[in-house]
């Protein structure tokens, strides 16, 4: 600001107008700008007051937290506008990575909520009733679970079970093509699940869902190791069966 001076000779009339001039100039240059950072955010300010090491509470004001910015001691406004700008792009930032979760949470349980359907239609499915026993005008409406109790696989004999099973069908006159669906009916979810995930030709006949029962689903270590790693608990079934499916794909593994 001296440089200014050297243009007004001192001894002129007009030097102590200028020089009170050129001061008040200088005093309104390094005052705060009284709308700098007024239209930010209360988080924003909350978070650049903190970062430039001033005390404030959640509850101060817009206002407030405004005054103590610009009136610090140490109050630079080019370095704190930059400083709020690094701040703005950051929370920016973490919003951005905060949708990406919650799309990818919300594509998860769209996921889990159609293979939850896709389940519930296989056992209603598998539970359709068999006509049989047909009185005239009166057909009786009878399911395979209701003359048969279900496959404990830890300690029922399978090949009793489905001899068991074949009498009781052919008892009631369950056509072949539905002799599946009924047996799947007395199977527990984690064995309904390795026929589902058999081909769809092969899992609707019986003598092939027969065969893996009796062989144990016998699968490669890594189809072990993706049923046990993708494996949930079924909302009808038990902790305790829970633990023994896990426990038979570690097994398998």
């Amino acid at each position: 600001m001296d440089r200014l001076y050297r243009f007004v000779h001192p001894f002129s009339p007009h030097y102590g107008w200028w020089k009170m001039r050129m001061e008040g100039l200088s005093s309104l240059l390094s005052t705060p700008s009284p709308t700098a950072f007024s239209q930010e955010s209360k988080e924003d300010l909350l978070l650049l007051a903190e970062e430039l090491g001033l005390s404030v509470k959640k509850e101060f004001k817009v206002k407030k937290l405004h005054k103590l910015i610009t009136e610090s001691p140490s109050y630079d406004e080019e370095f704190t506008r930059e400083l709020l700008s690094s701040i703005k792009e950051e929370r920016e930032r973490e919003c951005e990575k905060e949708a990406r979760e919650e799309r990818e949470r919300e594509r998860q349980r769209g996921k889990a909520s159609e293979l939850q359907k896709l389940e519930l239609e296989v056992r209603a499915a598998s539970a359709q009733p068999v006509e049989s026993m047909q009185i005239p005008d009166r057909p009786v409406k009878i399911r395979m679970h209701d003359v048969m109790p279900r496959l404990n696989p830890k300690e029922d004999d399978k090949s009793l079970f489905l001899v068991l099973f074949e009498r009781e069908a052919k008892i009631m006159n369950i056509p072949a093509e539905n002799q599946v669906a009924q047996l799947i009916s007395l199977l527990s979810p984690y064995i309904v699940q390795l026929i589902a995930r058999e081909p769809e030709e092969d899992a609707k006949k019986y003598e092939y869902v027969k065969a893996l029962l009796l062989q144990g689903f016998k699968l490669s270590a890594e189809k072990f190791r993706q049923l046990f790693n993708k494996h949930q608990k079924a909302s009808e079934s038990t902790w305790y069966d829970f633990y023994y499916e896990l426990k038979n794909y570690l097994e398998g593994w």
